[in-house]
């Protein structure tokens, strides 16, 4: 994913934009991303990566209101789209990863499980990011 984001910003570079690329991203990219900008940040000197960190939904509304972000990395396809299709975007949408459904427990052992068993009374707890 490292590398996909990183061919992402090298390939904005030769556009026409400030020294300071603000970047607006779903806080799941925190590590990888984080990592990508220091290293952008040194093969491009005098460049700054400034990168706000956020659900999907809330960096999709705050760029609706005029916020000032030149990328969004959203973990929801649909939320770039539709900035696009509202021009408040320019595209095209470029997917940089895909998502798993993971099952994981800090008592439970769901190694050899199924989502069924996420029905079992011992499971008390579910969290998931979007239901959709």
């Amino acid at each position: 994913m490292r590398g996909m984001i990183l061919s992402i910003l090298l390939m904005i570079h030769g556009a026409a934009w400030a020294e300071t690329l603000t970047i607006a991203a779903a806080s799941d990219l925190k590590c990888a991303l984080g990592e990508v900008a220091i290293l952008f940040e040194k093969q491009h000197p005098g460049q700054i990566v400034h990168v706000v960190y956020g659900s999907s939904g809330r960096l999709f509304s705050q760029i609706q209101q005029g916020a000032p972000f030149d990328l969004f990395f959203s973990a929801d396809r649909s939320f770039p789209e539709s900035l696009i299709t509202a021009g408040l975007a320019q595209g095209p949408v470029q997917v940089y990863g895909r998502g798993r459904l993971v099952l994981w427990s800090v008592s439970l052992e769901f190694s050899k499980r199924t989502i069924a068993d996420l029905a079992d009374p011992m499971v008390s707890h579910i969290a998931i990011a979007n239901p959709k």
